[in-house]
């Protein structure tokens, strides 16, 4: 399965979808909105009641994207820009012909606002059609924000200093918003130009309006920076070259476990420091690292013999993640809402300070005319027998042209007399609508192995909102690892296509859109010797009333090299013939009780596989939540003790009093590990970018199903931890 064979059908559907979309394509250029510099500042309150509001000329035309492309909302929205020196002002106030149907059930800071009724307001403060900040809100206030990295997926972790209060009214709902200019990065000009879109979401009927209005066509949504309006008016903005120090406390005490009864202290201080050198730039500092307050990770069963990706969850990571990214897209695997797999990435943060505690880092991260720098340098301790390390990390990218953009990579990790260092280079294209190009490629340098090894991929991906065509082509040698990097699957080339058709129904009719998609992939050793193929064949419809429902069929030939072990049953190395249909289903998720299921099977290395699960929450009110989530697969295989099964099984509650102190926890248990975690996660937000946290964590393992080990080998963690964040 050559890379030509899929260029020529690409190259025919380029043609298709430029002039089917050139018609209906709008120019952004065409809507302007002007902020409007007022002496004094609101009371951030919900409530418009401040004369300047009434003066301000709202922005009223807003065109629906969902259900009807360009019709008129159903719903009036309008929207109000001012600003000072220090911040940028939003105040909107959506009108509801029923006001009592409003979805409101969110108060946690980066919930699930998309749940509710919401807003989210998008500005390009670069004004390069490339990149931008998020910022959501629900009509209770409840924040939320995300940025987006050359038009790429949104960073929903991404975490900002912001102040929002939401007000119901008995004509709608109002939303009150101050984003001081210290929290973004924006141009020196003395007049500095931005890009701003407004997306309103009427959930009871999902309906969406934009401002201005961003097609179909354009799958991105409000992630397509390339089509915000262009915000002016803005001059004597206070530039943001101040000192922020958020230094943390932290008590608590610990028990491993397997160390009888002895519990250790755990007291800790530390800070991280941030010094914008422009306001294109930062200087991050962090001394003492400590991640405490983040969230576990959600348990995984692994069916397969390859590895896991876990996403990133720590804020020292995040804000600069979209520019230090480099490497193969993360992509879902097998339809039906399944967990994301990256492939195989040249940076992977996940990699540091996981086995080994953080001593202190430095990183720098801004823009200078067409050029992205970002430079990184970590220090670990060491830990138990393992030695700490230095982890440096270099990026550069340059927006070479409208939509391109190249870029180099070096990395480098050396401690305990071995080194590991990696170099490469990537480029990026945006065509059309929703059109990329993307290609890769590395090469590793390790002090384990006599040779140095490499990696690389070419994507092609053509689509618009009807149609979709990709191609990809992904080469991973033998002994590739980079230090900070993760690999999925090694020595390997892979080819593999898709193709997508996704009619909407419209009218009358309960579907508002069907997709399908067919593709596989044929993978083969740096050999050429072949390793496995796939096909399948995905489909997909969309309610009207915001659920969905799918069936996936896929058919695997696997060849195993190697014996490897899932659960405690080992499958031994030879050639399998396997497929499996999947059918899957969510229903809305802004009712009070919502539900998600799946079930399926088919053959699994020889034997049967049978599986279901799924997960169930209420919304008791929006001060407590309770999801109940089961992953259940049942296993036949003519092996010596091959008739298995494996559970995954959690329960998480949230609860709060309000948006400033809410908790969340976590239990969960699965039959491989046999370990019984609880996780209790306390968040009191006590002022914008400072925050107290009390943290529990308990796991026990079970020696034989249910049957406990003894209680010396328990694990109990309890950790208080207080942020503080000055700004000089």
């Amino acid at each position: 399965m050559p890379l030509r064979s899929f260029i020529a059908p690409a190259l025919c559907l380029v043609g298709l979808l430029s002039a089917s979309s050139a018609a209906a394509a709008q120019n952004p250029s065409e809507f302007v909105a002007v902020a409007t510099r007022i002496t004094e500042p609101p009371e951030i309150d919900g409530v418009l009641d401040e004369a300047f509001w009434r003066t301000i000329t709202p922005i009223t035309d807003f065109k629906q994207r969902e259900p009807r492309e360009g019709a008129e909302p159903s719903e009036r929205t309008e929207a109000r820009i001012a600003y000072d020196e220090a911040f940028l002002y939003l105040g909107l106030t959506m009108l509801d012909s029923e006001p009592h149907l409003i979805r409101r059930s969110i108060l946690q800071r980066e919930g699930r606002n998309d749940q509710d009724d919401h807003v989210r307001i998008g500005l390009d403060t670069y004004h390069d059609g490339r990149n931008s900040y998020i910022f959501e809100f629900n009509p209770y206030g409840t924040q939320d924000e995300a940025i987006v990295t050359d038009e790429g997926s949104p960073n929903w972790a991404f975490q900002s200093v912001f102040w929002s209060e939401g007000r119901l009214t008995d004509v709608g709902w109002t939303l009150e918003v101050a984003i001081p200019f210290s929290s973004l990065r924006y141009n020196e000009a003395d007049e500095p130009t931005m890009g701003i879109v407004f997306m309103r979401t009427i959930r009871r009927k999902n309906e969406e309006v934009y401002w201005p209005l961003i097609g179909n066509d354009y799958r991105s949504n409000f992630a397509q920076v390339s089509r915000y309006a262009t915000l002016t008016g803005f001059r004597g903005l206070q530039r943001s070259r101040k000192l922020q120090v958020k230094p943390f406390m932290l008590l608590g005490g610990q028990k491993p476990g397997k160390t009888g009864n002895t519990t250790e202290a755990a007291r800790d201080v530390g800070f991280d420091a941030r010094y914008a050198v422009t306001a294109q730039s930062t200087l991050d500092l962090t001394v003492n690292t400590d991640f405490a307050q983040v969230e576990v990770d959600d348990a995984q069963v692994n069916l397969t013999r390859f590895s896991l990706f876990v996403p990133e969850k720590r804020d020292f990571f995040l804000e600069w993640d979209g520019l230090f990214r480099f490497g193969a897209p993360t992509v879902n695997q097998g339809g039906g809402g399944s967990r994301p797999q990256l492939e195989a990435a040249t940076y992977y943060s996940r990699r540091i300070g996981v086995n080994r505690p953080i001593l202190g880092g430095v990183r720098y991260g801004g823009k200078n005319g067409p050029f992205w720098i970002g430079l990184m340098d970590i220090q670990t301790k060491d830990e138990g027998t393992l030695p700490g390390a230095n982890h440096g990390v270099a990026r550069i990218r340059a927006d070479v042209a409208a939509g391109a953009t190249v870029g180099m990579i070096l990395t480098n990790v050396q401690g305990g007399g071995l080194f590991n260092r990696a170099a490469g280079a990537d480029l990026n294209m945006r065509f059309l609508r929703s059109s990329s190009l993307n290609a890769w490629a590395t090469n590793v340098w390790d002090s384990r192995h006599l040779t140095s090894t490499a990696a690389g991929s070419l994507n092609l991906l053509v689509r618009n909102d009807k149609y979709s065509l990709e191609g990809d082509y992904l080469n991973v040698g033998r002994n590739f690892d980079p230090a900070v990097g993760f690999v999925r699957r090694r020595d390997m080339i892979r080819y593999k296509t898709d193709v997508g058709y996704y009619p909407r129904i419209g009218g009358d009719s309960l579907i508002r859109q069907i997709r399908v998609n067919a593709g596989g992939f044929y993978i083969e050793g740096q050999d050429h010797e072949r390793q496995s193929s796939n096909g399948y064949v995905k489909g997909l419809v969309r309610f009207e009333t915001g659920g969905q429902a799918g069936v996936d069929v896929l058919a695997d030939i696997d060849r195993v090299a190697r014996p490897f072990r899932v659960a405690e049953v080992e499958i031994p190395a030879g050639d399998y013939d396997d497929w499996s249909t999947k059918v899957h289903m969510r229903t809305d998720t802004s009712r009070r009780l919502f539900a998600d299921a799946n079930t399926g099977g088919g053959t699994y290395f020889g034997g049967d596989h049978v599986f279901y699960g799924g997960s169930i929450a209420y919304k008791f009110a929006p001060q407590l939540m309770t999801t109940l989530k089961l992953d259940q697969h049942q296993f036949d295989l003519p092996l010596v003790g091959g008739k298995f099964s494996t559970t995954l099984v959690s329960l998480s509650v949230f609860a709060a009093t309000g948006r400033k102190l809410y908790s969340n926890s976590l239990i969960q248990y699965d039959s491989v590990s046999r370990d019984f975690n609880a996780n209790i996660r306390v968040r009191l937000l006590y002022r914008p970018g400072s925050d107290f946290y009390f943290v529990v964590n308990t796991g026990h393992r079970f020696d034989d199903r249910f049957d406990p080990r003894p209680p010396e080998f328990d694990r109990r963690a309890l950790v208080t931890k207080l942020t503080y964040l000055l700004a000089f």
